[in-house]
């Protein structure tokens, strides 16, 4: 298992395809965007940049932006796709940027994924302009649409409950808010929503999932302890057919949701 103190690492090696893996990315970061309702030239600064998901949508509304990330490929390929903004190799818990410097600060996904999401806050809150936004966006645990994938792994993890889920989602927003607060910010409010994930081909979905953890599960399950191997598909490289990556009759089409929840200052 990847720590999320390396995780940039993985994000890196999938720079080039994240895009195709993340098929709702630019939705989000659109809504995320709109959440947010920066005026046209106000100074933004998207951190945990990625392919640029909140940024373009940031540039499209005029916005003076500058877009960082800690994986070189994702800065390389960002700077190459947006020349509108300002792109720039960075660590999130160590912004080389000046004190009060942007009017938004946003993360699309942000916290999720750092091994010290407390000192990226801090961060976050020494650079914006006192009486500015941040907008931030993190996963939902729940993940309607692929509910037959949870029973077909009902075998050998149990299953949340719909009150377990809406509990995670409520201690999710809880943690962010909580970060915000410690770093000084006020006036919260969050929202959520859901975008639909769609999914061209078994090959794509397997794509999306194995950036998820499911391929890193699986390889669990192979192995030669859990004695499962006959059961535990071995993958399902580019668009091949799989069977166990179609869902069953009457269970709707490949195709996932996200919802995330935003907070603003």
């Amino acid at each position: 298992m990847v720590s999320k103190k390396d995780l940039w690492r993985s994000y890196n090696d999938i720079a080039h395809t994240y895009r195709e893996m993340s098929p709702a990315a630019d939705a989000i970061g659109e809504a995320l965007v709109e959440y947010a309702a920066p005026a046209a030239g106000a100074r933004l600064l998207d951190v945990g940049a990625g392919r640029g998901a909140v940024a373009q949508a940031a540039v499209a509304r005029g916005c003076q932006v500058t877009a960082v990330d800690a994986a070189p490929r994702m800065v390389e390929l960002l700077a190459a796709d947006l020349p509108q903004a300002r792109v720039h190799l960075m660590d999130a818990s160590a912004l080389e940027l000046a004190d009060s410097t942007f009017d938004v600060v946003t993360g699309g996904y942000l916290l999720d994924v750092l091994p010290d999401p407390a000192a990226a806050v801090a961060e976050l809150h020494r650079v914006m302009e006192p009486g500015g936004t941040v907008a931030l966006s993190e996963p939902c645990p729940v993940r309607p649409g692929l509910e037959w994938l949870h029973e077909l792994a009902a075998d050998f993890w149990s299953r949340p409950s719909t009150e377990q889920a809406a509990a995670e989602r409520t201690a999710a927003l809880e943690r962010v808010e909580q970060l915000l607060r410690d770093a000084g910010f006020t006036g919260l409010t969050t929202d959520g929503w859901e975008r639909q994930i769609p999914f061209s081909s078994p090959g794509r979905m397997w794509d999306y999932l194995s950036n998820k953890g499911v391929g890193e599960a699986l390889e669990v399950l192979a192995s030669p302890e859990r004695g499962v191997q006959e059961t535990v598909p071995q993958g399902c490289p580019g668009d091949a057919e799989c069977a166990w990556a179609r869902p069953r009759p009457g269970r709707g089409p490949l195709s996932g949701a996200e919802a995330i929840v935003t907070t603003r200052v």
